[in-house]
């Protein structure tokens, strides 16, 4: 180890990023701030792994490691090149469970309905175990450059960003006005420097670099979660006889995975296993179960060969597990809490297999901003707002029961 005054500190490591990001020419799309510093790390726990004390025992070292880059002298080009990643990773191809969205959970949960229509299937939830720190970096750097091949091969060269804000949409083609272009190279060379380049500083001023895993904190790290995984899960797919394939269903979300498979007519028992014990997802990669009729933001139950599902609600039944919106008495403004109110019964709508799935979930939820002080008058209102933009008589049912 170098004696302390030769280590370097926070500045040097900078002045030497500057340096390099200089040779690369990355100046061309994004400045890089002189002004700039290293993140300081925290951990970040799972609601469910600490909110219960005798899990909190169990999980206690399961907290993720977090690097922020808010003040990354590279800040921009890393949000720039991560939204570019982020859209390469979505549309990649081959059979995979990629899901883009939580809304899109809904859809799938229809797709299994249909595909199972008549016959009985089990369901699955289950989390990638230290899917961030463990990834092994190598498994990264070739998927992610299989993401780039698969895209060039289809004629592709790289992806036009928005410069600002999130309603306009990364594009394959060359895009002028407030777009930058940014060709697959130099995202292959800013993927090897946030891998290699994961440096912060403790608060007692120490210089730490990661070695292991994705760099968490980093606007790169979503696309190398979902890049890799569902790299992994397309080798795995690959593997697989067509009868298999049409005896299962499964997505992911991160690392958070749904699968649903039949009861009968094959080997479940040994396909389950073989799953669970990880054959998918490469060493140290392992799943996890986890609990069973939540899957995101949709709580789902099967009765009779029928699935049915509707919005998440940890408050169902007038439980007062958590406090989620502003009380009727506080000082938002008016317009806020109506707003925040319709706006979830939007989601309750959105987020419902049926009418009846639906009239629950909004009862549920419309309990939590009646112990909140809402007035039924207030409950009503927004009723009314859901049964004229959804044309649905549900909404008038549920308005009549606000009392």
């Amino acid at each position: 180890m170098p004696k302390k005054n030769q280590r370097g500190g926070e500045r040097d490591v900078i002045a030497a990023w500057a340096r390099y990001y200089r040779d690369k020419g990355w100046n061309k799309i994004a400045a890089f701030n002189n002004k700039g510093r290293l993140g300081v790390p925290y951990a970040l726990f799972k609601a469910k792994n600490i909110t219960d004390p005798e899990v909190r025992k169990r999980k206690w070292d399961k907290a993720r490691p977090i690097s922020p880059t808010f003040h990354h002298p590279m800040h921009k080009l890393l949000s720039l090149v991560g939204r570019a990643w982020y859209f390469v990773a979505r549309h990649m191809q081959g059979e995979h469970f990629i899901i883009d969205s939580t809304r899109d959970v809904p859809s799938f949960l229809e797709e299994v309905r249909a595909a199972f229509q008549g016959g009985e299937y089990e369901a699955r939830v289950l989390d990638i175990e230290g899917c961030y720190p463990s990834m092994p970096k190598d498994k990264i750097r070739h998927a992610m450059l299989q993401l780039v091949q698969d895209a060039r091969r289809a004629g592709r060269e790289g992806v036009s960003v928005p410069m600002r804000g999130k309603k306009l949409k990364c594009s394959w083609r060359r895009v002028s006005g407030g777009f930058r272009w940014i060709d697959f190279t130099v995202m292959l060379d800013v993927l090897e420097f946030s891998l290699d380049n994961a440096i912060f500083r403790m608060k007692d001023g120490r210089i730490v670099r990661q070695r292991k895993g994705i760099p968490m904190g980093d606007a790169l790290s979503p696309a190398m979660t979902i890049g890799t995984c569902g790299w992994m899960e397309r080798e795995w797919m690959n593997g697989l006889d067509v009868s298999t394939k049409g005896n299962f269903k499964a997505k992911r979300y991160m690392d958070d995975i749904l699968l649903f498979f039949r009861k009968h007519g094959w080997d479940r028992e040994r396909f389950y296993g073989d799953f669970k014990k990880s054959e998918c997802y490469m060493p140290p990669l392992k799943l996890e179960e986890a609990a069973d009729g939540t899957f995101l933001e949709t709580s789902f139950r099967m009765a009779d060969n029928h699935l049915y599902y509707r919005l998440k609600n940890a408050n169902e039944g007038g439980k007062k597990a958590i406090w989620r919106y502003h009380g009727y008495d506080s000082y938002s403004p008016m317009w806020q809490k109506r707003s925040t109110m319709v706006a979830t019964l939007k989601k309750v709508d959105f987020v419902a297999s049926d009418r009846m799935e639906k009239l629950a979930s909004a009862m549920d939820k419309l309990r939590e901003f009646e112990h909140l002080g809402y007035p039924a008058r207030v409950r009503r209102q927004a009723c009314a707002v859901m049964a004229r933009e959804r044309n649905c008589m549900v909404w008038g049912v549920v308005a009549a029961l606000q009392r």
